[in-house]
């Protein structure tokens, strides 16, 4: 009996250390602009904090040639998160200088919470055991 208790805290123990398992969400991007004639393409930058100021603190994403055929500004991106993480995304403009504009109002995507509840336990079984009177 011993042993199944220190077996089960043990287990216990080691449940409250287990990684979390990271979500992942497809998102789109989708975003105006104008559309000078040297425009070259668009970079997407991504922060797991407020993008200020932009694009010092944060992870380019994504580097979008521009496309005269193409009128939409979209993009897809997979994230990969906790539950409830937030990300924020801010997107610039370059032209075919090199010239890199502002960076956009920020956008923001919060991953959905965890709402799967934990397995179910199985295999209860009762042990009568004795229990020794105590002096």
């Amino acid at each position: 009996m011993k042993r199944l208790l220190i077996a089960v805290f043990i287990g216990m123990f080691l449940m409250c250390f287990a990684p979390v398992q990271a979500d992942t969400q497809g998102i789109r991007l989708v975003w105006q602009s104008e559309v000078p004639r040297d425009l070259a393409g668009f970079k997407i930058y991504m922060g797991a904090s407020v993008v200020t100021p932009c694009p010092d603190p944060v992870r380019l994403i994504s580097d979008l040639a521009y496309n005269p055929a193409d009128t939409s500004f979209t993009t897809t991106y997979q994230l990969t998160g906790e539950p409830d993480q937030v990300f924020h995304f801010n997107v610039t403009a370059y032209d075919t200088s090199g010239n890199e504009s502002a960076c956009s109002i920020e956008a923001t995507y919060q991953m959905p919470p965890d709402t799967t509840p934990p397995g179910v336990p199985f295999d209860l079984t009762i042990e009568v055991v004795v229990i020794p009177p105590t002096p």
